[in-house]
């Protein structure tokens, strides 16, 4: 296994891990909205589980949930996600000290609870520990974020064959829009689930919101076609 990098506050990662035994880890929209409801509230400094619930401590007594939004203290900024029925991959900024690895950590264990109670298992969910790279430059980010928001085109086989890679790039695009399961929708202005992605791509790297986006990725999917449309699920980082 590959040595895992150093975090450091403002460095970006990208995380991904997928079900014990390529296991499906989400089996109907309740585990997805569960999922994506963890990204958010266990963001924060204040944030700890106690069975699968999620609960938050401030110092100034007011009632933890309600003040979750208002007081937070975030330890990632969510650049990009994607969720898939057997794994998820995450692009993520540090924030602060550990921060990475402390997120990381409450999500895994949070989400297995949750899932290991609701279908009356045992056991671990995910194999192994997370898998994690650092992203090292601008290039690569921005590479990293399409194949992410590209992922679900891996459960779309239909015309695979018949259509040629520009027709099958412009209808994976259309479709990626209304895969709520991503942060792709929030980046072409469908608001999804704004509230777990960061501003930094539009920033920092003009891959700007809306047409320009989505005419960006439809560009990365025509590029990288053959792999996209021919070989089943994305194989980049992986393993």
């Amino acid at each position: 296994m590959a040595k895992r990098p150093e975090y450091h506050n403002g460095g970006i990662y990208h995380v991904y891990n997928r079900g014990v035994e390529k296991r499906k880890v989400f089996l109907d929209s309740g585990d997805h909205v569960r999922f994506v409801h963890d990204l958010y509230v266990l963001n924060d400094e204040h944030a700890h589980l106690h069975g699968d619930r999620v609960f938050a401590h401030h110092a100034d007594g007011r009632d933890p949930i309600s003040t979750m939004v208002e007081s937070r203290e975030t330890l990632v900024d969510i650049i990009a996600w994607v969720l898939m029925p057997n794994h998820y991959h995450l692009v993520l900024q540090q924030r602060v000290d550990s921060g990475v690895s402390r997120f990381m950590q409450k999500l895994g264990i949070g989400y297995t609870m949750y899932f290991n109670e609701r279908y009356e298992r045992s056991g671990v969910l995910f194999q192994g520990k997370y898998k994690v790279k650092e992203v090292a430059t601008d290039e690569y980010l921005r590479h990293l974020v399409h194949y992410v928001h590209g992922n679900p085109t891996a459960l779309w086989r239909e015309g695979r064959v018949e259509r040629g890679v520009v027709a099958r790039a412009e209808a994976a695009v259309e479709r990626l829009r209304g895969y709520r399961w991503s942060s792709y929708p929030d980046y072409v202005g469908e608001k999804n689930f704004p509230s777990v992605r960061s501003e930094y791509i539009a920033d920092q790297l003009g891959l700007l919101k809306g047409k320009q986006c989505e005419r960006d990725l439809r560009d990365w999917l025509q590029h990288y076609g053959k792999n996209v449309f021919a070989l089943g699920p994305i194989a980049i980082d992986a393993e």
